[in-house]
């Protein structure tokens, strides 16, 4: 004998529509509250791009097909989106696309959109670039050092000029 389960538990197309009343306590008025459950193996929607941003595109594609490529990348997450732009880029620096460089990106966010897609010479691109803003803000960050002690005012006069204020020094210079 094999068990059937019970005659008031919902079925799946029951569960996914249950409507549940409740009996108001004296006083108030009854609402009737309406609940959806998800139907087992339901698929949710893709990411999409928000279609403002800023991706860095290979320095082969020409304005124009930057153009025609934003709103196609839009349609997917903007950091796969730019995953598959260094992957385009890193296969034509190698000069491995012989068709359109379009085409290839389409290909390529067709098999992001069906989670085909693994970047595979991209990462290098995407490296360089990490690595290219780090020195810039390490360069960025240095202390200037003066190596003569007396060059220490006209270092400080010029770090007062570049945040739009009067050292100390050319004020009493003025007196």
């Amino acid at each position: 004998m094999r068990p059937k389960g019970d005659k008031l538990s919902p079925t799946l197309r029951q569960a996914s529509h249950e409507v549940v009343a409740a009996t108001p306590p004296p006083g108030d008025v009854a609402v009737t509250q309406t609940t959806i459950d998800p139907l087992i193996n339901q698929k949710l929607p893709l990411p999409t791009g928000s279609g403002s941003t800023d991706y860095i595109f290979p320095r082969q594609l020409s304005p124009k097909e930057r153009a025609l490529a934003k709103p196609q990348l839009d349609t997917i997450d903007a950091s796969l989106a730019q995953a598959v732009l260094d992957e385009l880029s890193a296969r034509l620096n190698a000069n491995k696309v012989t068709g359109a460089p379009l085409s290839y990106l389409r290909s390529l966010i067709s098999r992001a959109k069906a989670g085909l897609f693994t970047p595979e010479a991209g990462i290098r691109i995407a490296a360089a670039r990490e690595q290219a803003t780090l020195e810039k803000i390490k360069k960025s960050a240095e202390v200037i050092k003066p190596s003569n002690p007396s060059d220490i005012p006209k270092y400080l006069d010029a770090m007062h000029q570049a945040i739009g204020r009067k050292s100390q020094s050319v004020e009493q210079e003025k007196s």
